[in-house]
């Protein structure tokens, strides 16, 4: 149990911790590694750990979990395109075509964490959504975990993540896995990227691809 107290009236509530499914609790262990290998003087909230398999046995593992979600998000294959816009006006409009996305040059995990600003939960009561502040010191876990894969095409560079968000407070539901791709040609005007695709996941679909992210990261645990 949690002690929390509503933020409205003051009123202290003793609320229930969220079971987390199976494929909640592999998330946040694959994410707690990944962060541990952090520098501990690095004021950022994201860290990054190479890939201990190749890339390209990254991507076709990748693309073997994916698939299974929606086809739309498998990457290196010859008959589609994404077509990006203009990075600034008069510019030519920025085409990627997934023949493009063949031969990984980097793999790696990439985890956000933001657990330090999360004292604060909005809970269910009696019906109507309500917000209440920690009052015993703890912390809702919120992080976001990618697996991601880098590309060269002429002077231009490239990446795609995978992406899966997860927060402690729904934990005990199944979440979505998002595409992105970033390109050079838009670096200069400050966006973090093209999201391409986004599906809810099973559970078991969901595991698929940490079990990916896990090989990636040369991850041991315990399950």
């Amino acid at each position: 149990m949690l002690n929390v107290r509503v933020m409205e009236t003051g009123e202290e509530l003793l609320i229930p911790e969220v079971e987390p499914i199976e494929s909640a609790q592999l998330f946040k262990s694959i994410s707690d590694q990944v962060w541990a290998q952090r520098n501990p003087d690095s004021p950022l909230s994201f860290t990054r750990s190479l890939s201990v398999i190749s890339p390209i046995e990254a991507r076709d593992q990748i693309n073997e979990a994916v698939g299974e979600i929606d086809e739309h998000f498998l990457i290196a294959s010859d008959d589609e395109a994404f077509e990006l816009g203009t990075p600034y006006p008069d510019a030519e409009e920025v085409i990627v075509t997934k023949a493009d996305l063949k031969a990984p040059n980097t793999a790696a995990l990439e985890t956000y964490n933001w657990d330090d600003r999360r004292d604060l939960r909005w809970i269910d009561r009696d019906g109507e959504r309500t917000a209440v502040e920690f009052t015993d010191g703890h912390s809702d876990y919120k992080r976001e975990l990618s697996a991601k894969l880098w590309f060269q095409k002429d002077k231009a560079q490239m990446s795609t993540s995978y992406t899966i968000h997860r927060d402690q407070a729904r934990q005990g539901s199944t979440t979505k896995l998002y595409l992105g791709l970033w390109h050079s040609d838009f670096a200069e005007t400050g966006y973090e990227g093209h999201q391409l695709v986004n599906a809810e996941m099973t559970e078991e679909q969901e595991l698929r691809v940490l079990e990916v992210m896990q090989k990636m990261g040369g991850i041991v645990l315990d399950r």
